[in-house]
């Protein structure tokens, strides 16, 4: 069965692999006479849609598959047919709708069935007749040859290697001799060899030396096919004694051809050269034989012919001429070509046939229709694959060569038909998706990524790869020969053209999106307000309300801050909060108003309670003051207090205060009013204050009031007194002053009246007398008199020169040189003043007279006097003088300022009347007294009166001697003297008004700069610059440095910042959302952002534009890197270099890290995880256990063989030792029954039958072995369903254990799960996948079920009924071991490894699997399948099993508990059971699923089978690797738990305990790995010393079977027994010390029941044998008392036979 399932396995990888390679040509025979044609040589032509190729042979004759002939039903035939099949459709090839063809074999295979196999022929008639059909494969290459043992190797029967039909062996050139031979009188052997020997240099410089010791070459049966030799020299071949042939010996239908060969110096007895015998033939060409001897001196020195030999003596095919004859042998004509020569034919003509005529000369024909001859070919030829000859052997320079079909068109066939090359038309113009160059065999499929639309309308338009037009960006074809390019679908896009997959379309990164219409070349970001949070998106989601995403490209959206909200979706930025309102969380929709007594400001994210004093309405976006006269006490006040008459608001306390005496309030002030002057109060808290008649108050808020006294009254406002006014008078303690009566008046605070007075000399009155006021006079002023009385006024003093004193009562007149004073400005004259110099007056006149011109006076003259010209009057002296030098009067000057100064350039003597003038330019120069020039560089405009007039040049200005002007250089320039020019000051210098000389050209300030010559002015260098040390240029601050406003150096920037480029005016900071927060720069003066790294222990994240904490699995140590530069640790892998996800190998042995994903894996590792073995290389093991080892020896396929032999041995082994112990145990029973039956009829007891005795003792033997076997079972379950458990955790939970607890359960798993196959490199001898895995775990089990069940139905029909029982329970044990295995690989099918990145999801249990191949789509169906068959159909099948006889399963235990006590209704509940078991045997079949558990238990197994079930193969299918994954399982191991602990189901309890501590390791197991998985998941927990921790998950494991053994060698030490021997001791008497132990059981046996205690048939379960009725006689038991001490006994030891 397993060879079956071997061959079934090959077969269906060959079919999933044949696609791969062009298949070899077949040769096929054994046709009917009618349908030979159908025999010969086929080729492979083209593959078909059934992915299989079609054949044809040199008849036109074709060979393919076809499952639906009839195009509807399913027939899967390969079919031998007249008609050419289809490449494109995938059932009925040939297009006639039904079965019509030549013949026909069933079969699903790649490829024609090869060997010998019985095909439907249409040999004649009406049927088909089956005819043995052989179809050989075919293969064929070239073996370079370069020493003897290579070509040993090729030709040899004993090499590795054999060539075939066109396979040709090129042999250097060079001489071969032996060496090291496998003969010791032969240099090669051949067996069935057929190919070419062909000398790969000039004809006969390759020798085969025989070294005259060895013959050459032996040529045994090459049957059908030739062995052609060329070229090849065959020299001192010898043989001697019987043996013949030197050179060549042939025999067994050996075909031979020789061509340009020799054969020299050979000897034999017969045939010296070759020797042929009988069915052998030999053909030869131009080959000479030279010194050849046959030592029998037969004459067969050169050939002994006894087969087939024709020699020609004419050339070969191809070639003219007329070779020398050479003589002839005694065997036959032959003739030596050593002389002769042979010339090819012409290009274009060959020699058709064979000439045997030694005398003439063959001719050359031209070649026919469709063919050609050339160099290269010495026989015309059919033109071959993409070419034709139409010329009817007219010309021979025609048929050199054929015409290639043009480019866009292609001839398919290979030069076998002659019809196919005739002509034009056989070239086809390639059709939609292909193209062709010119001479082409077939069209090419346009490349993946191009597309062809013309579906042949024109050659011109298929005519080079060019026509096949890449697909635009945006689209892709992943097939060749396409017609069209395909989109890439809504979220993704590719921005090449030409693109060759689905994958190259890359989906969308989070943040981006495009819907997928028309040319999708890039991904759009989604705009500010919205989202897209994963990668693949067609359209950007509007962030919901209350968040916002700020800028282009989210990938999420963030919560609005708070103090800020959004009521409206898709929003960019949150609003700010209103004044008056608030947000307290974030992602608020709307903000909420204030409460009353509180205010905040825009974008609050709370509000502020109001201060003392103040107060606010709901929604306030500030607090108001409380009004006047209101107070709010404390703070958070939504209203004012008022306060009311009599009191106050205190602005300090905000408290409402009670007014005090003397001050009063209305309400609503901020202080109490002072009572007024003259008003008081004489309480606190008064509204208003009380006035008395003529009292008063001097301050406000009196509390009482003063009387005004007498001249007085009280003010108006009550504060004080004032006298009573003018006219009035009081006598005091009045309110008003009384008035005076006519004629009389008073004073200011008069007590009372007087009568009124008259005015005096000099005064006038004013006012008359009231009786208010006194008569008022006044005095007369300067400039006016008065003589008194009653005047109203005093008379002015206006005649000529009068005047008047104050309080004159005349007038007065000024005497001569005088004149009156007026003051004011009414003209009054007061007083009397002297005439002033150069005036004068004869008296009794208002005005002094001035002298007339040139006249002079003294003050108070009376008459002038007058100077002559050129002097002037010199007061002080009283006399003229002359006028100054350079000054002149014209008629005489009153004084010295009358003298005027001459004009500029003017010049005079003392007491000139006029000046002389000098002329531009020139000076007055006195000592001379003549004009003189003005010096150099100065000028006079219109003449100096000396040299000091001559000005000198402004600056920058220069002038000749006796210049009016001077010359000024522009700004910018400087005076050159020498020269007498204006020159330009140098670049780097200035002068702003031209400079008198160059050093007035001054340097530009730092950071100042003038760029060019001639600069009147230096300009700023602006920032991010600095000036050149010539101050000619500003510079560009380099990279790394900045400046401002006029600098002369850049600074450096820091570390921390950087300045990229040039001519930076500010250094950036590194650690800035503009850059790149959380970077730092190593150094100063860095030149750019790449400086900006991130610390050791970070990376930069670019999406989020931060350095963030490297994930575990990176090195902390190295700066700088990105996440293409992540420095991975050894153990870890990443898919790509753009990938920041980081996960740990399955083993850190198989990962080296590093930086590069392409070198992260170990040699021979590749893959996800570097969990897959690369190609060269076989795997062995799985997971962290898994090695690559490459395929170099035999060691792997030896390893395979030892591997499965081993186990299929131990199976084997394992079946028959049990089949044969209970065969022997059923003869010993049989042999015992016989023995018992003689001695009850001879009347012995079985005390004294010797032959029982003996039985017994065997029988006691083998029953001790069952015994053991029967107590470790339920033991050795419960361990290998833990360990099963167990064994699987790390794979399912993806935890990575401790090494030494891994690696225990990695060996025991191995074993218990029968996972023997992925120890072994399947990998080296054929394609090894988990699939492959899958078909053996689930196949295997599944037939050899098959085969079971039908030995099991077989037996049982055949009445062995213990044979068949023994065969259905090694089923159910199998079903048992297998089915966590099967379950765990069948679900494993579903549980994939999603990688990032677009990477792809990979099957886990296998990463060379790709989750999305077809492939394995496929086989998750088959999966499916078998998870009905296996994890559904074994339950169900013991379900079934054990309903169906249920009622014998359990014969009341609860009744007979219920009535006889708990532990004797378990006995007798088992003993009933077992009783039963022999009336219906084949209730044994199931003993497997029952005997361990008490009655009413019976179905446990099944309980515990869907545990197993739930905590293997169901936690693969829960999320791997995830929290919850864990949970769920310990929440199932706890339902087990309580399950078990309140069922207690083991009929041991015992057993019992020790399930229930099995499974508290489970649980042990399981919170080690939850702990595992948070320490993973968590920072900064970690498992406190990791080494202790593994050793505690060892010595767990080694627990239970440790516990086992103690149970084991305490049994014999059980407290129950050793009760039994004392009352068997007491019952028995004296009994020998070797018996003790089966003193019991000897005196049940003595029972006439025969009662099977623990198995059927006889009992087995203690030492004796058969009772006798003896015991019940003499007894002193009574029946109760026998029956406890039975189940006692039972209880201790449990069941033991008929357990399967």
């Amino acid at each position: 069965m397993l060879r079956i399932l071997q061959f079934t396995l090959l077969i269906f990888l060959l079919a999933k692999s044949a696609k791969a390679d062009k298949p070899p040509p077949i040769l096929v025979s054994g046709m009917c006479s009618s349908q030979s044609v159908y025999d010969g040589f086929y080729q492979a032509m083209f593959e078909t849609a059934t992915d299989r190729w079609y054949y044809e042979n040199n008849n036109g004759r074709y060979i393919y598959f076809d499952p639906m002939c009839d195009g509807s039903t399913l027939y899967n035939e390969w079919i031998v047919d007249d008609n050419e099949p289809s490449t494109t459709a995938v059932n009925d090839l040939d297009g006639d709708g039904q079965c019509t063809f030549n013949g026909y074999i069933t079969s699903t295979s790649m490829t024609p069935p090869t060997g010998t196999n019985t095909w439907k022929i249409g040999c004649g008639g009406s049927t088909f007749t089956d005819v043995p059909i052989t179809i050989t494969a075919i293969t064929s290459t070239d073996r370079p040859v370069e020493n003897h043992q290579q070509l040993y190797d090729t030709i040899s029967k004993d090499g590795a290697t054999k060539m075939t039909n066109g396979d040709r062996a090129l042999v250097a050139s060079g001489t071969y001799q032996c060496g090291t031979c496998a003969y010791s009188d032969l240099m090669f052997s051949t067996s069935n060899l057929f190919g070419s020997i062909i000398c790969a240099e000039e004809i006969q410089t390759c020798i085969l030396d025989g070294q005259d010791t060895r013959a050459i070459l032996y040529v045994d049966g090459t049957d059908i096919f030739k062995l052609v030799i060329k070229g090849i020299h065959f020299h001192r071949g010898t043989l001697t004694g019987t043996h013949f042939g030197g050179g060549i010996y042939m025999k067994n239908s050996a075909k031979v051809t020789l061509e340009f060969c020799a054969l020299s110096s050979c000897s034999a007895p017969q045939g010296g050269a070759i020797y042929i015998i009988s069915d052998a033939s030999l053909t030869a060409y131009t080959t000479s034989f030279t010194s050849n001897t046959a030592t029998n001196n037969d004459g067969s020195d050169d050939i002994q012919n006894a087969g087939s030999l024709a020699v020609f003596n004419t050339c070969p095919e191809g070639f003219v001429g007329l070779p020398e004859k050479a003589g002839t042998l005694a065997y036959g004509s032959l003739y030596s070509f050593t002389g002769g020569s042979c010339t090819i034919c012409p290009l274009g003509k060959d020699s058709p046939t064979i000439w045997h005529d030694p005398e003439s000369a063959s001719t050359c024909n031209i070649c026919p229709i469709a063919k050609f001859r050339s160099e290269a070919v010495v026989d015309c030829t059919i033109c071959g694959a993409g070419k034709y000859n139409d010329n009817e052997n007219s010309d021979a320079s025609l048929h050199t060569e054929c015409v290639a079909c043009t480019a866009g068109k292609h001839l398919l066939d290979q030069g076998t038909a002659v019809i196919s090359h005739d002509s034009e038309n056989d070239c086809t113009t390639c059709t939609i998706g292909t193209y062709s160059a010119a001479a082409a065999p077939s069209c090419t499929d346009c490349a993946k990524g191009r597309y062809l639309t013309d579906n042949g309308s024109d050659p011109t338009l298929h005519d080079d790869a060019s026509d096949c037009t890449s697909c635009p960006a945006g689209k892709y074809n992943e097939q060749v020969g396409g017609t069209s390019c395909s989109n890439c679908g809504k979220g993704k896009y590719v921005e090449t053209t030409g693109s060759i997959s689905e994958t190259q379309c890359q989906t969308c990164p989070e943040g981006k999106h495009n819907d997928g219409v028309g040319l999708v070349t890039n991904c759009f970001f989604c705009v500010a307000g919205k989202f897209a949070p994963s990668p693949g998106q067609a359209d950007c989601t509007d962030c919901p309300t209350g968040t916002h995403a700020s800028a282009e490209g989210m990938t999420s959206c963030a919560q609005c801050e708070e103090g800020k909200h959004a009521d409206v979706e898709g929003v960019a930025t949150c609003l700010d909060c209103a004044a008056g309102t608030f947000t307290d969380f974030e992602g608020a929709v709307v903000c909420t108003l204030c409460a009353g007594g509180k205010h905040s400001g825009q974008g609050a994210s709370s509000c502020d309670d109001c201060g003392q004093g103040t107060y606010s309405n709901p929604g306030s976006t500030s607090c108001e003051s409380c009004d006047q006269g209101y107070v709010s006490e404390g703070s958070g006040n939504n209203a004012c207090q008022y306060c009311g008459i009599g009191k106050y608001a205190d602005t300090s306390t905000h408290e409402c205060m009670t007014c005090v005496q003397g001050k009063f309030s209305v309400g609503g002030v901020t202080e109490c009013l002072d009572c007024e002057p003259g008003k008081f109060n004489t309480h606190s808290g008064a509204s208003s204050c009380s006035p008395g008649e003529g009292q008063f108050s001097s301050s406000a808020g009196a509390a009482t009031c003063s009387t005004a006294p007498a001249g007085t009254k009280p003010t108006s406002d009550r504060q004080g007194t004032e006298n009573c006014s003018p006219g009035r008078y009081s006598t005091g303690g009045a309110d008003e002053c009384s008035e005076c009566g006519i004629g009389e008046t008073s004073d200011v605070g008069a007590a009372g009246c007087r009568t009124c007075a008259t005015c005096g000399l000099g005064k006038y009155q004013i006012a008359e007398c009231t009786s208010a006021s006194e008569t008022q006079c006044r005095d007369c002023v300067a400039g006016k008199a008065s003589m008194g009385g009653a005047v109203r006024e005093c008379t002015r003093c206006d005649g000529p020169g009068e005047y008047s004193e104050p309080k004159a009562s005349v007038c007065k007149t000024v005497p001569a040189g005088y004149k009156p004073t007026v003051t004011g400005g009414d003209g009054l004259k007061t007083g009397t003043e002297i005439c002033p110099r150069n005036t004068f007056s004869i008296g009794a006149a208002d005005e002094c007279t001035v002298c007339a011109d040139g006249g002079h006076s003294n003050p108070g003259d009376i008459s002038c006097e007058k100077c002559s010209t050129g002097k002037y009057y010199n007061e002080p002296t009283n006399n003229c003088q002359l006028c100054p030098k350079n000054t002149f009067s014209i008629s005489g000057a009153t004084d010295i300022n009358g003298c005027e100064d001459c004009p500029i350039g003017g010049h005079s003597q003392p007491g000139a009347g006029y000046c002389d003038q000098c002329l531009t330019g020139k000076y007055y120069d006195e000592p001379i007294n003549s004009c003189q020039l003005c010096p150099k560089n100065t000028f006079s405009v219109s003449g100096a009166t000396d040299i000091n007039g001559c000005e000198d040049c402004p600056a920058g200005g220069h002038s000749q001697p006796g210049a009016g002007y001077c010359n000024q250089c522009l700004s910018g320039k400087y005076y050159d003297e020498p020269t007498n020019v204006c020159k330009l000051c140098l670049a780097g210098k200035y002068t702003a008004t031209g400079g008198a000389s160059i050093d007035e050209c001054l340097s530009c300030d730092d950071g100042f700069y003038s760029s060019n010559p001639g600069s009147s002015t230096c300009f700023t260098c602006t920032p991010g610059k600095f000036t050149s040390t010539d101050q000619t240029e500003c510079l560009l601050c380099p990279a790394g440095k900045i400046s401002g406003v006029a600098a002369s150096t850049c600074s450096v920037c820091e570390k921390g910042k950087y300045a990229e480029g040039t001519g930076n005016t500010e250094c950036k900071f590194c650690d800035d959302d503009e850059m790149l927060l959380g970077s730092i720069s190593l150094q100063n003066g860095t030149t750019s952002a790449s400086g900006c790294i991130c610390p050791a222990g970070e990376y930069v994240h670019f999406k989020e534009n931060t350095c963030q904490n490297v994930p575990d699995g990176v090195e902390t140590t190295v700066q700088a890197m990105t996440v293409k530069s992540l420095e991975v640790m050894p153990g870890y892998w990443r898919t790509n270099a753009s990938s920041s996800e980081i996960l740990p190998c399955l083993s850190p042995e198989h990962c080296l890290g590093g930086p590069d994903p392409a070198t992260q894996c170990k040699e021979g590792h590749a893959g996800p995880l570097c969990a897959v073995c690369a190609d060269g290389y076989a795997s062995t093991g799985s997971g962290m256990f898994l090695k690559c080892s490459t395929c170099e020896g035999g060691d792997a396929v030896m390893t395979i063989a030892l591997g499965f032999s081993a186990f299929f041995s131990i199976m084997f082994l394992a079946m028959w030792l049990t089949c044969c112990c209970l065969r022997k145990t059923n003869k010993k029973k049989k042999k015992k029954s016989e023995y018992e039956d003689e001695d009850d009829r001879a009347g012995l007891s079985n005390n004294d039958s010797l032959s029982t005795n003996k039985i017994n003792k065997k029988l006691s033997k083998i029953d001790g072995l069952l015994t053991a076997y029967n107590e470790a079972r339920p033991y050795g379950k419960i361990m290998l369903s833990y360990y099963q458990i167990v064994g699987g955790i790390s794979f399912s939970f993806a935890v990575n254990f401790p090494p030494m607890f891994t690696k225990l359960m990695s060996v025991v798993s191995s074993v218990v799960n029968v996972e023997f196959i992925n120890m072994m490199p399947l990998g080296c001898v054929m394609k090894s996948s988990f699939h492959h895995t899958l078909l053996i775990y689930t196949l295997v089990p599944f037939f050899a079920g098959v085969a079971m069940m039908i030995a099991y139905a077989i037996l049982k029909h055949s009445g062995r009924v213990e044979a068949s029982n023994n065969v259905y329970g090694w089923f159910l044990f199998m079903t048992f071991l297998i089915l966590p295995t099967v379950s765990t690989n069948l679900f494993s099918t579903f549980a994939c490894h999603e990688f990032d990145s677009g990477y792809g999801s990979y099957l886990k249990v296998d990463y060379s699997i790709d989750c999305a191949s077809d492939e394995h789509k496929f086989y998750k169906r088959y999966a499916g399948i078998f998870v009905i068959v296996y994890v559904l159909g074994i339950p169900t099948l013991y379900a079934w099993n054990l309903w169906r006889v249920r009622q014998l399963l359990d014969p009341g235990q609860r009744r007979l508990a219920k009535r006889n006590g708990a532990e004797e209704g378990i006995m007798m509940a088992i003993k009933e059971r077992k009783r039963l078991e022999e009336e219906h045997p084949h209730m044994k079949s199931l003993v497997f699923l029952y005997d361990s558990y008490e009655p009413q238990y019976f179905w446990f197994e099944l309980v515990e089978t869907l545990r197993k079930i739930m905590l293997t193969g169901g936690l693969v299918v829960l999320g791997s690797g995830t929290l919850s994954q864990i949970i769920i399982s310990q929440l199932i191991c706890l339902v087990a738990m309580r399950i078990f602990a309140g069922c207690k189901p083991f009929i041991k309890d015992k057993v019992d305990v020790f399930s229930e501590m099995s499974q508290w390791q489970i649980l042990f197991v399981l919170l080690a790995a939850l702990l595992l998985r948070i320490a993973e998941m968590s920072e900064g927990f970690e498992i406190p010393n990791k080494g202790v921790f593994d050793l505690i998950l060892v010595a767990t494991q080694i627990l239970a079977p440790a516990m086992l053994i103690v149970m084991v060698l305490m049994k014999g030490k059980d407290a129950t027994e050793k009760l039994v021997r004392k009352v068997t001791k007491s019952m028995s008497g004296v009994r020998e010390a070797d018996e003790e132990e089966s003193g019991l059981e000897q005196a049940e046996m003595n029972m006439k029941s025969r009662t099977v205690l623990g198995g059927g048939g006889d009992d087995r379960a203690g030492r004796g044998g058969v009772r006798s009725s003896k015991f019940e006689v003499e007894s002193p038991f009574s029946e109760k008392d026998r029956e406890k001490l039975r189940l006692k006994q039972l209880r201790s030891v449990g069941p033991k036979e008929g357990t399967g």
